[in-house]
């Protein structure tokens, strides 16, 4: 008597419709994947650009004194994906003119340095408009958390090599307060 034993297995026929099968299903999710990467990278960045601007203001309203958010220690620059500095402008004259770092032993007439925010790396721009869509390179905070007037209602345009639709907008309403929208009305 014969037995036939049954053999385990794949043949070639469902080895290939399987290996179709993951080339499709890779063919749709990485790209989906790297969009995702993306999208969370841009947010994070939005992200760190309004706590820097939740904390100066909190700051100013603590101080009692203005502060300044500059592109540069010169603020002449609309380029922040550079990274920012933000400091107590003890002498009013809106530029950073110290290497201080505020202690109480500090003058209350002297620049003393609260934050360095490093660069954005990678493709990324980060830039300044006030409501007319003229580029500024600091925003100041008064002693009781609202911006000056060039900076009142003014946006960060961040975007990154995707363009417009996928940036984000940072708007900062009359009172001071960041609020993150999605895409943005220009990329540099």
């Amino acid at each position: 008597m014969r037995r036939f034993f049954a053999c385990a297995g794949f043949t070639l026929v469902e080895l290939m419709i399987a290996v179709a099968m993951l080339a499709i299903l890779l063919g749709v999710g990485v790209p989906n994947l790297r969009n995702m990467l993306l999208d969370s990278r841009m947010t994070a960045l939005a992200n760190r650009v309004v706590s820097s601007l939740t904390a100066a203001r909190g700051t100013a309203i603590t101080r009692n004194k203005p502060l300044l958010l500059c592109s540069n220690a010169n603020c002449n620059r609309n380029e922040w994906e550079e990274g920012w500095v933000v400091f107590v402008d003890g002498d009013l004259d809106g530029k950073y003119d110290s290497l201080m770092t505020c202690r109480p032993d500090v003058s209350p007439t002297m620049d003393c340095e609260l934050q360095f925010y490093p660069p954005l790396g990678g493709s990324y721009t980060l830039r300044l408009y006030n409501n007319g869509g003229v580029a500024l390179s600091k925003i100041v905070y008064r002693g009781l958390g609202a911006v000056t007037s060039d900076a009142s209602r003014a946006s960060f345009r961040l975007c990154d090599a995707r363009g417009m639709a996928s940036g984000r907008t940072i708007d900062l309403g009359t009172r001071g307060r960041p609020q993150i929208r999605r895409g943005t009305s220009a990329c540099p």
